[in-house]
């Protein structure tokens, strides 16, 4: 599948531009046609790579809400209705055209045979993969609706918590850009003016004030060096991180490095146990589930870990003896809560409890957190605006000390 980008005329006269993904030019000139729109123009779309990905990420840059979708989906398909109904009536409520569009584009694979899992994976391919396995997994038991559900749960608990933590964030990063316009001002307004009357006066300037001038000089001499150095260095990580390689080191570093609080390590793991529940609700086997489960991982060396666990069991080991000894990284509560599980019959739900626990404690951690960094930042910034206020301060008394002598 190919990502097309159109530009057409709707039912109502008005322009519409967006992206369709499909497997050539006549399809997408088809599916706008059947959508009731004249199509202007249709040009093949080179997908983003690298930097611009990650931005465009970053800045919440996409196309379909299916998050909503499913949701919303859930909702019709607990009404009773088929999926193929669903899929129809929700596209007819459905306000943003681009959204219909691929609604419509679901709907169309599904009239032609597909699983409503299949369409979802063909279509929709900036979701995760691991969510149209556990779609099949509640189609394969007859309870999409409540998997569609859980999913769409999921979710939103997901990006609440990324939210959270970009919240969180948000004010120590405005504090560091508000220091850095203030270091700008300072080194192009105030300083140049006060420069000549220190080197004038002759006197000996406080070390504050040395400190200012010899930042100056530095940032004067080697400034667009130092940030074409940072940038480089950004670039050079960014284009490191797409190699498979590297980038497993550095999964592995950022679960077991302390500098992230081991929130990665937890959210990884309460999501690894949110989905395994949902896929053994979802009636397939332990084996089976956590194959579909490790997809769901975003972290390649806990995909590798669980890789072996999957392994394990399927030589017939205990799930928690499996995590114990091939799944390091995995928090030890995953494999308690497990061997309760299987010594109880009750997995699934052991799972969900051991995805709530670890939930709250992530959730915690954020808010010890951000209870600490914006102090510490406040602190920080304070102590910097200090430093330079004595180095202006300073230098002056220095020189209207000289001048009354």
């Amino acid at each position: 599948m190919s990502r097309f980008a159109f530009e057409a005329i709707d039912r109502f006269g008005g322009t519409l531009r967006g992206t369709l993904e499909a497997p050539n030019q006549a399809a997408v000139l088809d599916q706008l046609l059947a959508a009731g729109h004249t199509p202007v123009s249709i040009r093949f779309q080179r997908p983003a790579t690298g930097l611009l990905r990650i931005l465009g990420r970053m800045l919440g840059s996409r196309g379909f809400d299916y998050t909503g979708f499913l949701q919303e989906l859930a909702i019709l398909l607990k009404a009773g209705l088929p999926p193929e109904r669903a899929l129809t009536i929700l596209k007819g409520l459905t306000l943003d055209t681009r959204s219909s569009l691929r609604i419509q584009q679901i709907v169309e694979r599904v009239r032609s045979g597909d699983s409503f899992s299949q369409a979802f994976a063909a279509i929709v391919s900036d979701a995760p993969p691991y969510i149209a396995h556990l779609l099949a997994a509640g189609e394969s038991s007859g309870r999409l609706s409540e998997i569609a559900d859980r999913v769409a749960n999921g979710l939103i608990k997901k990006r609440a918590l990324k939210a959270r933590a970009l919240s969180d964030l948000a004010y120590p990063g405005l504090l560091v850009v508000a220091i850095v316009i203030v270091l700008w001002v300072i080194f192009h307004s105030v300083l140049p003016r006060l420069v000549p009357l220190f080197e004038q006066s002759g006197a000996e300037l406080p070390l504050a004030t040395q400190i200012l001038l010899g930042l100056k000089a530095f940032f004067d001499n080697y400034g667009w060096l130092f940030l074409g150095a940072i940038v480089a260095s950004i670039a050079a990580a960014v284009r490191l991180l797409q190699i498979p390689r590297y980038k497993l080191v550095f999964d592995r570093t950022v679960l077991v490095s302390r500098l992230s609080f081991g929130l990665p390590q937890t959210f990884e793991a309460a999501l690894l146990c949110r989905n395994l529940q949902t896929m053994l609700d979802g009636g397939l086997p332990l084996e089976r589930a956590l194959a579909a489960v490790k997809n769901g991982v975003a972290n390649r060396w806990l995909q590798k870990e669980l890789s072996n666990v999957q392994n394990c069991v399927r030589d017939g080991a205990h799930l928690s003896k499996a995590i114990t000894s091939f799944a390091p990284t995995v928090p030890p509560v995953v494999a308690e809560f497990a061997a309760v599980g299987e010594e109880t019959g009750r997995l699934a739900a052991m799972m969900r409890e051991a995805a709530d626990l670890l939930e709250h404690k992530a959730q915690t951690r954020l808010d010890r957190l951000a209870t600490i960094v914006g102090p510490v930042a406040t602190l920080v910034m304070g102590g910097i605006v200090a430093l330079l206020m004595a180095g202006i301060v300073g230098g002056i008394l220095a020189i209207n000390d000289i001048a009354r002598s």
